[in-house]
């Protein structure tokens, strides 16, 4: 990049008008820089600033570079401004809550976090840290650090082991792109997007946030209409929640493409995405946590297909009172509901009073289309279990049972209007590699193929030994 500018010493409460290459050195500045000019870079060299960081407000096309920024409540301010670019800065080792170090997670005292708090410089329990934006369009970021703090990033972002939020916190903002950046360690958030639509997440580290008991601590959070975003290729491993899509009281975060992140080893979810419509979760990781997907009450279009699904205590996706969604190409394997009893695929679908309170378009008809998985490692539980789960199609999918003890799938009574094939079948191959794609591969299933088109033609349908309790698979996949 290159750019007209002098180099200078600076000051507390300086005011940076053009473009300015600061003098390397470490400085305690109380109340920090401002940047009060457009089309202008400020590089800070490697200097070292204590107390206030950089405070952009209103301005247009800006650009920072390089630097260190640490002991403030958030190292970083941008504010109604556009076109604001930050390169290779580290804000880490900022505020963090005491609290967060503490095992308590009640009331009182309080100390979980309010996923739905509002952009108040004020809040020293859900807000501080790294970097914060609110009212921003069009900011890059690239190669920053936001570690060891309460949060990183805002649209937010994250930090932990030096005590603080560390995070990047972003609220209302726009068309923006955070790419390989790190917000490691923190006690709150990685990042966290509010209000904030159309950005690009990517190529970013967002390991290890979290805290004693989680309190709704989380790699990577979206809240209050945090839609149309791209989550690409990111590391959330080893935070309270991976990924978090939380909207029980808030206005829903939809249509999202979530795509090729490692969420694995999360003390509560992997993948939580509540109450939307429209994500859609592909190729990403979703291993050794204690639910894989939690997708509570999502509906219309949410996608979670070609994801690694594996070793969960709990259950590897469930679905409580979800409406036409698809789940299909992911593998399952080893998923222990309670430590004992498996279910890879749990879908139920009941009214609930909740669900009118929020708006959320509901009928009897549940639509989900099951298709194209493989669900091994079942043990002591089914690998699909439906309740009250209706017109849906179940298809294509390989289910192996470990023993004599576990079954593939279930379904109860009130499961009406479920296709567990495609009748007729359609020209494969399908998922054994077989000729014709038609109903799933059971390898209980001890029936017959008499004509040898690959497809069972004895004990028709098949329904579990009685477990899908209405209807069953006309045409059960046979090596």
């Amino acid at each position: 990049m290159e750019y007209v500018g002098c180099q200078v010493v600076p000051y507390d409460g300086m005011s940076i008008s053009t473009s300015t290459v600061l003098t390397e050195g470490s400085y305690a500045l109380p109340n920090g820089i401002f940047i009060t000019g457009d089309d202008l870079v400020l590089d800070m060299v490697s200097i070292h600033l204590d107390d206030k960081g950089i405070s952009i407000s209103g301005r247009t096309n800006v650009t920072i570079l390089s630097g260190y920024l640490q002991n403030y409540f958030y190292g970083v301010i941008v504010t109604d401004s556009s076109d604001v670019t930050i390169l290779e800065v580290d804000s880490s080792t900022n505020w963090v809550d005491p609290n967060s170090f503490s095992p308590i997670c009640q009331i009182p005292p309080i100390y979980r976090l309010d996923i739905n708090c509002s952009p108040n410089l004020a809040d020293h329990t859900n807000l501080g840290g790294g970097f914060f934006f609110n009212n921003v369009t069009n900011a890059y970021l690239s190669k920053c650090r936001a570690c060891q703090q309460e949060n990183g990033y805002g649209t937010w972002w994250g930090g932990k082991e030096h005590s603080s939020h560390e995070r990047f916190d972003m609220y209302s903002v726009t068309q923006s792109t955070i790419d390989s950046c790190n917000a490691t360690d923190n006690t709150g958030w990685g990042i966290h997007l509010s209000g904030s639509r159309t950005n690009t997440i990517s190529n970013s580290f967002f390991d290890r946030n979290t805290r004693s008991n989680l309190g709704d601590s989380a790699g990577i959070l979206l809240v209050q209409g945090s839609s149309d975003n791209k989550i690409l290729r990111n590391s959330a491993t080893d935070c309270g929640d991976g990924f978090f899509i939380g909207n029980e009281w808030g206005i829903p975060s939809d249509n999202n493409v979530v795509q090729g992140n490692d969420c694995s080893s999360a003390g509560a979810n992997a993948f939580e995405a509540t109450f939307s419509t429209g994500n859609h979760f592909i190729e990403n990781k979703a291993t050794s946590s204690n639910y894989g997907f939690w997708l509570g009450y999502s509906h219309d279009g949410t996608i979670v297909e070609g994801n690694e699904i594996s070793f969960n205590k709990r259950n590897g996706i469930e679905i409580d009172h979800g409406q036409r969604n698809s789940i299909q190409g992911n593998f399952f394997q080893g998923n222990l509901k309670d430590a004992l009893f498996t279910i890879s695929i749990y879908l139920m679908t009941t009214l609930n009073q909740q669900v009118f309170s929020l708006h959320i378009r509901i009928n009897l008809k549940a639509g989900y289309t099951v298709s194209d998985n493989t669900i091994s490692g079942i043990a002591l539980g089914w690998g699909i279990h439906l309740i009250a789960t209706t017109a849906s199609s179940v298809f294509n999918n390989a289910i192996y049972s470990n023993d004599k003890y576990s079954r593939t799938a279930s379904a109860d009574s009130s499961c009406t209007s479920v296709k567990w094939a495609i009748d007729p079948p359609i020209t494969g191959p399908n998922i054994i590699q077989g000729p014709e794609i038609a109903g799933n591969f059971w390898n209980n299933y001890l029936g017959t193929d008499t004509n040898g088109d690959g497809l069972g033609d004895t004990y028709l349908p098949y329904n579990n030994e009685g477990n899908i309790q209405t209807g069953g698979d006309q045409h059960p996949l046979v090596l």
